[in-house]
């Protein structure tokens, strides 16, 4: 959940003028994706967010038949 390691992306991408990403399998163990999500969407850096899991809608478990706790909506990650 690193947020310095999402200011220097942000940074780069602000000096590099990207104007789009992919995020491809973003999990919250490495990086704050909350506010990754927030500072693209406050930036106007279109972006798509690709998943070969279920994380994002399971709560932080990557397949629905390993558990249980996307039926609280405690760690839903916001869309």
């Amino acid at each position: 959940m690193s947020n310095f390691a999402i200011s220097r992306l942000l940074s780069y991408l602000k000096k590099n003028e990207i104007k789009k990403v992919i995020l491809l399998n973003i999990h919250g163990n490495y990086l704050n994706e909350k506010r990754l999500l927030e500072l693209l969407k406050k930036n106007g850096i279109q972006t798509a967010y690709v998943m070969s899991d279920e994380y994002p809608s399971l709560g932080k478990c990557c397949y629905s038949m390993e558990c249980e706790k996307y039926k609280t909506g405690a760690e839903i990650v916001p869309g």
